[in-house]
């Protein structure tokens, strides 16, 4: 499953080619297959396209003076946020519907953004200024910073049962949970004093069991 977007350009049977963005009108907030149709003009290659719009949530990308930035990559970045879906996906649409592919989608960028939290020196754990060229020297960091995920998850799922999840929160929402396990640890991580027992470490972990067992499902 992936995304196209832009002036990636497509057609449907003989009809011209033509942007992909023209077909962002199509997009609605239920997930839905448009068709099968031809991809890239000088390799064509035929997949079947699926569309979904998110509602907007709202984010700001902030200076630290609390100014919104309008830099060039901010702006990029927001324009490509509030870009609707248009996913292409070689699944066996028997097997895959539209709902289904846009969760595999959404699975992915949650892994991406969980990359994201592997190498960022600024939002994660730096992995980016390892600077080393020995394979066992980067597998032992990879190690290390896998246990430190696994033990921030855990952190995360007693902040959120002891209703603390909010506190961390930039908005104010409350319906639904906005910060990942991994996220809502490292800032409980940073402010939690106390100690955890290990009958409560069991506990949850298998809470995370439970909670990895029931976005698998969220797959299908």
């Amino acid at each position: 499953v992936g995304r196209v977007r832009n002036r990636d350009l497509c057609r449907f049977g003989e009809q011209p080619w033509q942007p992909v963005k023209s077909l962002y009108a199509l997009a609605s907030a239920s997930p839905k297959r448009l068709g099968c149709l031809e991809m890239t003009r000088s390799a064509p290659w035929s997949t079947p396209l699926y569309a979904v719009k998110h509602v907007p949530r709202g984010r700001k990308h902030r200076r630290v003076t609390g100014t919104v930035a309008r830099d060039k990559r901010s702006r990029q970045n927001a324009q490509r946020e509030s870009e609707p879906w248009l996913l292409a996906s070689n699944l066996p649409e028997a097997q895959w519907n539209a709902a289904q592919v846009a969760a595999i989608y959404r699975r992915r960028m949650q892994i991406e953004e969980g990359l994201r939290d592997l190498k960022s020196h600024r939002l994660g754990f730096g992995l980016e200024l390892h600077r080393s060229r020995c394979p066992r020297r980067i597998e032992i960091l990879l190690l290390i910073a896998v246990l430190a995920s696994y033990a921030l998850c855990l952190l995360g799922l007693q902040a959120r049962e002891a209703g603390h999840e909010r506190r961390f929160q930039s908005n104010s929402v409350k319906d639904r949970h906005v910060l990942s396990l991994w996220r809502l640890g490292l800032g409980y991580a940073r402010t939690y004093a106390g100690d955890i027992s290990r009958e409560r470490l069991r506990e949850l972990e298998l809470a995370l069991r439970r909670e990895v067992h029931r976005q698998a499902q969220e797959l299908g």
